[in-house]
């Protein structure tokens, strides 16, 4: 999945900008080839909420792509 450097480029975009919203705190993430890692704290929702926010707005992403 993230072997395309334009795909995980497109997921980092993601992270940071919910980060800069203030939907949560982040901790630490990285990116390698088939998965990732994400050390988060949700500020005001649950974090199953963060993290439908993250693959939505990915898939959404990868869907322009």
């Amino acid at each position: 999945m993230f072997q395309v450097e334009k795909i995980a480029n497109l997921f980092v975009e993601v992270v940071l900008s919910y980060r800069k919203k203030g939907k949560y705190y982040l901790h630490e993430f990285v990116v390698m080839p088939d998965h990732l890692h994400l050390i988060i704290s949700p500020i005001g929702i649950t974090l199953e909420r963060a993290m439908q926010l993250i693959k939505a707005a990915s898939h959404s992403s990868l869907t322009i792509v």
